[in-house]
């Protein structure tokens, strides 16, 4: 039996490719994801002419016949008309890389498996340079048992591209790997081991790699999941390179729905004239049950050609009407190709609509094929027809499992209707998308998209550079038939797909394309903070509502106002911006004193709850407001119309709030009568200065410009206030307690890693009794608001000692020595222990507080909470907490890794923006790379 080092037999990858069969886009996509490894299709290719010979290039470089490069020129010669030169030319490396690597790892993998009792290790290997993958990259040097199930998920390739190697090894030359490798004996016996608590992350036993096969996620945090439209590894029965019914029926044993509407779909779809997708698979003799639109979809007009577009929309016969909000037409050409024909409402609204599939199917979503036509009557656009039913039909009948598995497939490219801000991508009826026999959902009618409505108007400044989509679109209030389909969708399930996808190709006029950039780069931030707060431990929900804010900061300009740079003189802990201003507008630093809030009258709240609840209830169709508020109101009328028969002042306010009760007035008697009526913005009512006092132009502080959001958003600063007021005098005090007690609600962090100085009770009790006096919503509004706030601070800004690209920030806390001592520390080591949820720290000037031991440690940003930068009470220019000298940042601890260090001393001043020089672990830190 040759060993694996010997030269690999290269018969088995030209066999495996010559049996790939070829299958359109549409088969491809209604395979079981372990199936697609084991079929040949390119996207675009419909005619099975050229899909063979494009198989035949693959195939010919592992037969010797052609050389990689030859093979990628005659590839992409094929895919020229279709994609364009350089695309054709990144597509045709694509598939070699794809089906020539599949095919040597078929083989490598067989004969590996051959010779365990020789290799019972196998080491990952990544190709080592600059486009590797993080994922990729996190398993270099890993070592795993041979064949451990492990292997089905990571063996190279396992995703689009995947170079990485895998070297077989002895037992003697993985010896002292394995020794580390192994757990203590109390860990081997704890049921409840997770992933995070493998000490050695070089060297797996069997049981540490099924863990993290189970958990999906190596020990450091780096999920290891493939790209939504990567198929399984093609190892479904090892030991051989061919597909397995039984094995992939096993996989499939506790999802009988999608075992069965893929057993009907496969009976019915052709791979050939003479065989289906059942018969390919191993399913038994079925016969072909095929129904007319199933074939066509898979094949529109000629089997062997792709769809072919007319010369000129003259002469094509109407089938018949389609309906839609702008009117479409199913027509026929002479060769009694179908299509679908539009005019839409205008033709910009049309060139416009034509432009969202083109981005639609550049980013991957299922979008007929389009061509637009210049007429003397305006533009017209023919679409490739599809049949099938609308989404509406499609669920009336569909089960369960069908039913999840059409929305989970809409869901992957939920991210592209997003970026397109496509409010009518469901419609009204549910019938802007169609559902083919394969079970694949189509967008086939996106004229929502971009700047234009469904029917055609503008949508004017509603198109924006802010994705609001993100949320709106999952949100039933707003939009009831998209929610219906993504509103239980997961933001860090859509962050996945974003982080996994570029619109570095995509193409649009300059305008739009520019919005879409700045739409862009707004929501793969949301999703790298999304991804980032559920790796260091934040729970879904609340990461979605962090992220909210995040959005609605930039919303509120917040954001763009930050500074960009923070900087102080050696040793100084006092900081200048990149204009050399003390602070920038985090503290409120103009001349005389700071303005002050004017009172509210006795009026004002009480109109604002009454249009609060009227619009609410009105805007939701709800129409069931709060009489009480709005009764409230409208009892003032009597004293204000006292009030206005008089003269000055008084007599201008009731005026002013007379005419904001009439409004009301109106709107209530609307809602009565079941009628939407909303009520215009309301004012607060104020007094003109003296004729002798001039007008001040005050200049917010970007904390007074906080609190005026928390406010609008449902909160209360003085949660923030009182907060940070009681940090500054001990951080055990009752409303610092809070601020511990209200992490602990929104973090899954184990008991056992955080400390506690009372108990866990006393903690719950400050922030209840917080709670009660300023509301619960109104305080986790706000504290939820000033971490978005941290967030925004810590990207934008430039600090000494922020790395902005690991998005992690080097802090320095003291600690008592008995403390340390009684959890083992050992100066000049790292080390991790049970620590506060809200504890202090100095970034800049090493402090001294409670303790002498310093340890230094690279606080993720999402754990970051507050700073001394900002001032505590808006608009008073004071320290954000004690005093500048102790340059406090605040963070929550938990058992995060540090570094204790020898002696204070030999903390670094100046260690610079790179988290690698800080001498602190990294490995916690999701942007970790080995």
């Amino acid at each position: 039996m040759p060993f694996i080092f010997s030269p690999l037999s290269h018969e088995a990858a030209v066999a495996r490719i010559a049996g790939l069969p070829l299958v359109t886009r549409e088969v491809m996509d209604g395979l079981l994801p372990e199936l697609r490894a084991y079929a040949f299709c390119v996207t675009g290719l419909d005619g099975f002419d050229q899909l063979g010979k494009v198989r035949d290039q693959v195939k010919a470089v592992p037969a010797g016949e052609r050389t990689w490069k030859q093979a990628r020129k005659e590839i992409a010669a094929e895919l020229v008309d279709d994609l364009g030169g350089k695309a054709s030319e990144r597509r045709a490396e694509l598939l070699l890389r794809t089906h020539v690597f599949r095919s040597y790892a078929a083989s490598r993998y067989r004969n590996l498996m051959q010779q365990v009792d020789v290799f019972p290790f196998w080491q990952y290997k990544t190709h080592g340079d600059g486009n590797v993958r993080p994922s990729h990259a996190a398993l270099n040097g890993k070592i795993f048992p041979a064949g451990h199930p492990i292997w089905q998920r990571i063996f190279p390739p396992w995703d689009w591209g995947c170079r990485c190697l895998v070297v077989p090894l002895t037992q003697r030359s993985a010896g002292a790997m394995l020794q580390r490798g192994k757990m203590s004996e109390s860990a081997a016996k704890d049921p409840n081991l997770q992933p995070t608590q493998i000490a050695t992350p070089e060297m797996f036993t069997a049981k540490e790699a099924s863990l993290i096969d189970k958990n999906q996620r190596l020990p450091n945090g780096v999920a290891l999941n493939r790209t939504p439209t990567w198929a399984d590894a093609p190892w479904s029965k090892p030991g051989t390179v061919k597909h397995d019914w039984k094995t992939i029926a096993k996989r499939y044993a506790d999802e009988p729905g999608v075992l069965k509407a893929f057993e009907d779909w496969a009976g019915q779809t052709q791979i050939t004239p003479k065989m289906t997708v059942a018969q390919w698979v191993g399913l038994g003799p079925k016969k072909a049950r095929v129904k007319k639109a199933a074939a066509a979809v898979a094949q529109p007009a000629d089997a062997s050609a792709k769809l072919v577009f007319p010369e000129s929309v003259e002469g094509l016969k109407t089938v018949k009407k389609l309906g839609g909000s702008t009117g479409a037409l199913l027509v026929e050409d002479a060769s009694g190709a179908r299509f679908v024909l539009k005019r839409g409402a205008s033709a910009d609204h049309l060139r416009e609509e034509v432009l969202a599939d083109e981005l639609y199917r550049g980013l991957g979503a299922h979008v007929p094929e389009v061509k637009l036509y210049d007429t003397p009557q305006g533009p017209v656009k023919l679409a490739r027809f599809v049949p099938g039913d609308t989404l509406a039909s499609y669920l009336a009948k569909a089960t369960k499992a069908q039913r999840e598995a059409v929305f989970a497939r809409l869901g992957e490219h939920f991210h592209a209707d997003v970026l397109l801000g496509n409010w009518d991508v469901v419609g009204l009826a549910k019938d802007n998308i169609l559902v083919d026999a394969a079970g694949v959902p189509w967008r086939i009618d996106n004229g929502g998209s971009l700047r234009f409505r469904a029917m055609g108007g503008d949508k004017g400044a509603d198109w924006n550079a802010f994705p609001d989509e993100l949320w709106t679109l999952r949100d039933a209030a707003k939009n009831a038939q998209t929610a219906e389909v993504f509103g239980a969708l997961k933001l860090t399930e859509i962050a996945k797909r974003v982080e996994a996808t570029s619109i570095a190709g995509i193409n649009a006029p300059a305008e739009i394309k520019a919005m879409l950039d700045e739409r862009w780069r707004h929501l793969s931030d949301i999703s790298t903070k999304a991804l980032d707060m559920q790796f260091d431990g934040w729970r879904e929900g609340y990461g979605e509502k962090l992220c909210q804010h995040i959005l609605g900061l930039r919303k509120a300009g917040i954001s763009a106002d930050l500074p960009k740079e923070l900087k102080q003189a050696a040793g100084s802990v006092n900081v200048v911006d990149e204009n050399g201003k003390a602070w920038d507008d985090l503290r409120k630093t103009s001349a005389g004193k700071a303005a002050q809030a004017a009172k509210a009258d006795a009026y004002w709240d009480t109109q604002l709850n009454a249009a609060k609840t009227i619009n609410h209830h009105a805007g939701t169709g709800g129409f069931a407001y709060n009489k009480t508020k709005v009764d409230a109101a409208l009892a003032q009328k009597s004293a204000l119309e006292k009030l206005a028969k008089g003269k000055g002042a008084k007599a201008t306010m009731a005026q002013h709030y007379l005419n904001q009760l009439t409004q009301i007035e109106a709107a209530a008697q609307a809602s009565d009568q079941k009628i939407k009526h909303m009520i215009p913005n309301l004012t607060v009512w104020t007094p003109k200065p003296p004729p002798t006092v001039k007008p001040v132009k005050t200049h917010l502080s970007l904390v007074e410009r906080l609190r005026d959001y928390v406010a609008t958003n449902g909160g209360d600063y003085e949660a923030v206030a009182r907060w940070k007021g009681a940090q500054s005098g001990s951080s055990w005090a009752d409303d610092a307690q809070a601020m511990k007690a209200w992490v602990a609600k929104h973090m899954d962090v184990p008991a056992k890693d955080v400390f506690w100085k009372y108990d866990v009770s006393h903690a719950a009790s400050a922030l209840n009794s917080m709670e009660g006096s300023l509301g619960a919503a109104k305080v986790d509004a706000a504290f939820t608001i000033q971490h978005a706030f941290m967030q925004e601070l810590l990207a934008a800004t430039d600090l000494r000692h922020n790395d902005r690209t690991m998005r992690a920030m080097r802090l320095i806390r003291t600690e008592n020595k008995v403390a340390m001592n009684a959890y083992g520390m050992k100066p000049g080591k790292d080390g991790a222990m049970p620590r506060g949820l809200c504890e202090s720290s100095s970034p800049f000037k090493v402090t001294k507080v409670y303790g002498s031991e310093g340890t230094v440690q690279a606080v993720p940003h999402s754990r970051i909470l507050g700073t001394y930068l900002m001032e505590r009470r808006p608009g008073t220019g004071d320290c954000g907490f004690l005093s500048d000298s102790e340059n406090e940042f605040t963070f929550a601890a938990g058992k995060m890794p540090f570094h204790y260090a020898s002696d204070l001393s030999s903390i670094s001043t100046a260690a610079g923006n790179d988290a690698a020089q800080w001498g602190a672990p990294l490995r916690h830190l999701r942007t970790f790379k080995p």
